[in-house]
């Protein structure tokens, strides 16, 4: 209990508390972007950093001038989309080379520092520096003196040293939920079905939110800082993780087989790059973005994340692609070692039921099939993504091959496992109306299949059929529509809004808190949808409601992944006690036996129906013949013991055939509802038994 506070105290405090660990307070922009369809100034490289602490402002600039004449700049600094400050500046007066007059020439200012008097940092307010991610925009508009004419436009993006984007976070969640996964796990193996569901169920939501946070932040919409940083968070649930090693590995293997390495990080100290979306079209049209011709680099979508996370826009699929094999091989030898481990130390402390928990050490392979088969499953979003998104780009031909193998593998997998599911639950439907029994009661299904159905009810077992087109249908239009986010944010709005439908439609979950999460969890992804909307410039928003939006973005979708981490924490905690977390889960697995005894009794029941069907047809040989049935030795009446069948011709004549049989004492019985007329042998046959019993049978019965 006390380990579990600290664990969520620990989350709080990672979670809402990022800045405080940012000791050095700065304020700086790396990328001059044009706001304007012209090419006055082009620029190669620039970045500009204010320190008040010792009162600098360093700047480097490297670009091309294509003006000559005298300006005035019109300067406006926009915080979160508020025109904060207005001013209007002539070079003129600070004797900036270059500005004074403009020249055409190639301008360079490797490295240059100005003192900045305290006056002029007093008037910065203290929350610009601790603000996390803060969205501030400084817009130049230069003015011709002789004509009064704008000539160009170009803006900056001033951001600080706080951000959202934490490592620790990213870390953290990892921890937590791989931690709830293999306790699920464990628990299984234990033979605790029932809670190994529910802590299972509880980490693959908080995954599956995660993942769509990742997403939110691959589209190519134009977002502010605040949520590029939230979403880079989560893009290890992509596999999308930094590091040196896998750059290398990535790059050789894409020049091996005949692609184009990019090499836009080993160059992000040379060239301006701006993490927005190119206003221009020639920019918009590029597959790999590049710095030839010495023009800014602007990156967006995927390519923007990557670029974030360190990796080479060409290098994306394939770390992604060794990040995933790598962890699925390292948790199936994980579960291979609980498997054996754990059946090998209970066997020596509790031999007695050490085979009632594990089951047979040679359905293994089962059991593993099942394990890859949630692997799979918890891998798929991204592929749909990645592998859609590497056959439109095709870094290599090897590149495109391994993406629509692995996905062509994954969805056949997934897919054989449905049909199976279906064709299980088709049979248990023709015998008892319901797919319960074979689905929930039938242990191989279980093993094999159990991950894909085994958090659902009964009568919604298919819901992982919705769930995995709406993961296509969404990677697919993330990874087709880079080029017109417009498009891809309706599309995504309409995907989003039919899931949330079926979700709270279906109700597929199998408690009430279970389906309020889950329904929860599409709401948000719905408005979030809404937003990116909005940030797709299709309404032409002003900027103010797009900060105000974006603030309002992360705290809401920081509020309900805290409250899904708490509610998966405490998941484990009642699993660490061995309690149910959601009591309201009805546990199918331990009813099992009690269904199979109710089986076997229907089994019975119709094999002694079916016994009885012989002296049905005698009865009707009888009848139709007019003579009189057999007597039963035990018959101790002579009324009852002469009475020929032909006096019952009218009562017959009312009776089905079918359902009625007399019995050897003369009595009517029928054979659907009553229990078998009794028998004129001493040693009947044992109704359970066939009536022609095998060589085993009678040796048995002889013994």
């Amino acid at each position: 209990m006390k380990a579990t506070r600290c664990l969520i105290k620990g989350t709080l405090g990672v979670l809402y508390f990022p800045h405080l660990i940012n000791a050095v307070n700065i304020l700086e922009s790396t990328a001059l972007i044009p706001c304007s369809d012209d090419s006055v100034i082009k620029t190669n490289n620039f970045k500009l950093t204010l320190t008040p602490e010792n009162e600098t402002l360093t700047m480097e600039f490297d670009g091309e001038i294509n003006y000559s004449g005298k300006i005035l700049m019109d300067l406006d600094l926009l915080v979160f989309g508020y025109s904060f400050l207005t001013a209007q500046v002539n070079p003129c007066d600070y004797q900036l080379s270059g500005f004074c007059p403009m020249t055409p020439e190639n301008m360079t200012v490797p490295y240059a520092t100005l003192s900045v008097s305290k006056n002029t940092i007093s008037q910065i307010p203290s929350i610009a520096y601790t603000f996390p991610d803060l969205d501030a925009i400084v817009r130049v508009n230069m003015i011709a003196t002789s004509t009064n004419q704008s000539i160009t436009c170009i803006k900056a993006r001033v951001v600080n040293s706080a951000t959202v984007y934490q490592a620790g976070v990213a870390w953290t969640l990892a921890i937590i939920t791989g931690a709830s996964l293999f306790t699920g796990t464990i628990l299984s193996i234990l033979g605790y079905s029932n809670i190994a569901t529910q802590v299972s169920f509880r980490a693959l939501l908080f995954l599956g939110f995660m993942q769509s946070q990742a997403m939110a932040g691959l589209t190519a919409v134009e977002f502010t800082p605040m949520i590029q940083n939230w979403t880079q968070n989560f893009q290890w649930t992509m596999s999308i993780v930094r590091a040196n090693f896998l750059n290398t590995i990535t790059t050789w293997f894409q020049r091996a087989t005949g692609g184009t390495a990019s090499d836009l990080v080993s160059e992000a100290g040379d060239i301006s790059i701006g993490l927005l979306k190119r206003s221009t079209e020639m920019l918009a049209k590029r597959s790999v973005p590049t710095s030839e011709g010495g023009a800014e680099v602007l990156l967006y979508g995927i390519i923007r994340m990557g670029f974030r996370a360190g990796i080479d826009s060409t290098n994306i699929f394939m770390t992604g692609y060794i990040v995933f094999y790598f962890i699925a091989i390292i948790m199936l030898l994980a579960i291979m070692a609980l498997k054996f481990g754990l059946s090998a130390i209970w066997d020596k402390t509790n031999k007695a039921r050490s085979r009632d928990i594990f089951g047979p050490q040679h359905d293994w392979q089962s059991f593993m099939r099942g394990n890859i088969c949630r692997i799979i499953l918890l891998g798929y979003p991204q592929f749909c993504v990645f592998s859609m998104w590497e056959l439109y780009r095709r870094d290599s031909a090897a590149e495109s091959v391994l993406a629509i193998t692995i996905w062509l593998a994954m969805t056949i997998t997934l897919g054989n496992g449905i049909f199976k599911i279906f064709q299980h639950a088709r049979s248990s439907r023709h015998f008892n109306k319901t797919p319960n029994s074979s689905l929930y009661f039938d242990e191989a299904c279980l093993t094999k299949w159990g991950s894909l159905y085994v958090y659902y009810k009964a009568e919604t077992y298919y819901f992982i059929i919705p769930l995995l087109v709406y993961s296509v249908l969404k990677g697919m239009i993330i990874a087709f529509a880079q080029h017109n986010p417009t498009a891809q944010a309706i599309v995504l709005l309409i995907f989003e809004a039919a899931f949330l439908v079926c979700t709270a439609i279906l109700r597929p979950y199998r408690d009430k808190k279970a389906n309020g999460f889950a329904i929860t969890a599409a709401a948000i992804n719905f408005v979030n949808a809404i937003f990116i909307l909005v940030f797709s410039d299709t309404f032409n928003p002003p900027d103010l409601m797009t900060g105000i939006m974006a603030v309002i973005f992360f705290l809401y979708n920081a509020v309900f992944t805290l409250i899904l981490a708490i509610f998966m924490l405490i998941g484990l905690f009642y699993a660490s006690r061995l309690k149910e977390p959601s009591p309201g889960w009805q546990d199918f697995r331990d009813k099992r036996a009690s269904a199979q005894s109710m089986t076997q009794l229907i089994e019975t029941e119709d094999r002694r129906i079916t016994e009885l069907l012989p002296l049905q047809e005698a009865a009707r040989t009888d009848e139709l013949l007019k003579s009189p049935r057999p007597l039963s030795p035990s018959a101790s009446s002579v009324n009852s013991s002469s009475r020929p069948y032909g006096d019952m011709n009218n009562k017959m004549a009312f009776d089905s055939r079918w359902d009625l049989d007399y019995g050897h004492d003369g009595s009517i019985y029928n054979v659907r509802h009553s229990t078998a007329p009794p028998s004129p042998f001493e040693g009947p046959i044992e109704p359970t038994l066939p009536l022609i019993p095998s060589s085993s049978n009678m040796s048995g019965r002889r013994g």
